[in-house]
């Protein structure tokens, strides 16, 4: 009897709110849908707010193989910008890449631009395309183009500062000693412009 009394009671509370046990249970799931659509949108929002905004700074370690000059150089560099929208990024450098072996050095100046992807199954890694065009001044040899297309990721490590990781082909201006690279005899003769060249970097970046 007991059973039924509370079979009753529900039944009764039920019509007196004037909804049915169907009823009950569409609105679970409404809520249900709601309360999942607010998860995900909370989620694509965090995933913008990690993407910086406004002032932009980065300094960067940097290793060419080979680059302006005929063996690998390695040097640093800064950028500086701004984000125009919440993905993409406008800017630009200067650095310095210095020639190991032949002890000679570019100054690249360029402008930057990169584009970010924002996807909420990456929370944790934000990858983006970047392109560089600008010039180069040798500290040897005269001037040229710089370029660069890079593809890279995003790692933030607190709210403002973040490692990137880029790598990408360049095209530059190339040079060598009296228009040869491997032999003694030229080798005090000065560095001159010849020629363009096609090379591949790495770079290891700090976002802040």
């Amino acid at each position: 009897m007991r059973i039924f009394g509370l079979i009753f009671c529900v039944l009764a509370s039920c019509l007196a709110f004037g909804q049915t046990p169907e009823d009950i249970q569409r609105e679970h799931l409404r809520k249900k849908n709601i309360a999942v659509a607010s998860l995900k949108e909370d989620k694509n929002s965090n995933l913008i707010d990690k993407i910086p905004s406004g002032y932009v700074g980065t300094v960067a370690l940097e290793i060419n193989a080979p680059g302006a000059y005929p063996e690998s150089a390695a040097g640093v560099e800064t950028v500086h910008g701004w984000m125009v929208k919440p993905k993409i990024f406008l800017g630009a450098g200067v650095g310095y890449i210095h020639s190991m072996r032949y002890n000679e050095g570019v100054i690249p100046i360029f402008a930057e631009a990169k584009f970010y992807f924002a996807s909420e199954y990456m929370r944790r890694i934000y990858p983006h395309l970047g392109l560089r065009l600008g010039g180069q001044l040798a500290t040897e040899g005269g001037s040229g183009i710089y370029s660069q297309a890079a593809v890279g990721f995003r790692i933030p490590v607190t709210e403002k500062i973040a490692l990137n990781l880029e790598v990408g082909p360049q095209y530059v201006t190339k040079y060598t000693r009296g228009g040869r690279h491997d032999s003694t005899v030229t080798y005090k003769e000065p560095w001159a412009t010849n020629g363009y060249t096609f090379g591949f970097f790495g770079r290891l970046g700090i976002e802040f």
